[in-house]
């Protein structure tokens, strides 16, 4: 038996915006907004809810690209401004195409990439009951996150393709995503704060920006293999008065009370 028939689901059903893989049932939500303003680690909290798996794609745009392209939108925007009669749509016009303005400003001064940005959120159920509740609160959840999401009907199989890595590219990819620099795709990733929490006897240093605790064993070699840290070699950086002697101390007095044997030269 080989070992494409041993990982292949035992059956497969797409239906207009569901679909059903072996005994489950499963659909695919397609981020198509995203909100003005995010702050870091902005897809952390989606992590924690059960049953649902997140797939970010990024497709690097050429920059000729992306600049007809806002200008365009900005164009459009200003021509929809004056024929508005509206103040409170006027207003919300405006406020669009002044944040466009800024955005193309960020990206001349910075140099940043731009990325064809695609989120895509699948939700599995024992049940089509349950996936109609399961969608319902993630949508719920999404929208007070100011993001909309939908399912792409009759696209399910494309989308399911697009996320997996054994399938080429599929068309559906040139039709969706929300163009994006790469420092706020950075912060958008649910991991960037990952503690630093090493086994054995770790030292406490503190917490970092998210709330987790850094504990940290300069001899973490000596238990396990890490690419990056292969021996217990230590160069403490930072600004004047960051807390470099502190931090060296805590690690001195962390080591004295595990019974290792120091020898400690200040010049």
């Amino acid at each position: 038996m080989d070992i494409k028939s041993q990982i292949a689901p035992k059956g497969l059903e797409f239906r207009p915006s569901d679909f059903i893989i072996s005994d489950k049932y499963a659909t695919i939500l397609t981020v198509i907004s995203y909100p003005k303003y995010i702050g870091s680690g902005f897809l952390s909290d989606l992590t924690s809810m059960s049953g649902i798996k997140m797939v970010i794609k990024h497709i690097p745009f050429a920059y000729s690209e992306i600049s007809k392209m806002l200008n365009k939108e900005i164009a459009d925007l200003k021509e929809r401004y004056q024929q508005e009669v509206d103040k409170t749509i006027q207003e919300r016009i405006r406020q669009d195409y002044e944040s466009l303005e800024a955005f193309i400003q960020m990206i001349a001064a910075t140099q940043s990439k731009i990325f064809d940005f695609q989120l895509h959120i699948m939700i599995t159920a024992d049940s089509e009951e349950e996936l109609t509740n399961k969608k319902i609160q993630l949508k719920s959840y999404l929208e007070a996150m100011q993001m909309r999401a939908v399912p792409l009907r009759f696209e399910q199989e494309k989308v399911l393709k697009s996320i997996l890595p054994i399938f080429p590219d599929q068309d559906v990819e040139q039709r969706i995503g929300t163009p994006i620099p790469s420092p706020t795709i950075a912060a958008m990733y649910p991991f960037i704060f990952d503690s630093i929490k090493d086994p054995g006897l770790s030292t406490l240093l503190g917490v970092d920006f998210s709330g987790g605790v850094i504990l940290f064993n300069q001899f973490l070699y000596q238990l396990q293999k890490e690419h990056n840290r292969n021996n217990a070699n230590l160069i403490i950086l930072g600004t004047s008065g960051s807390g470099k002697s502190t931090t060296a101390k805590i690690m001195l007095r962390s080591h004295f009370r595990n019974n290792y044997k120091v020898i400690a030269i200040d010049p």
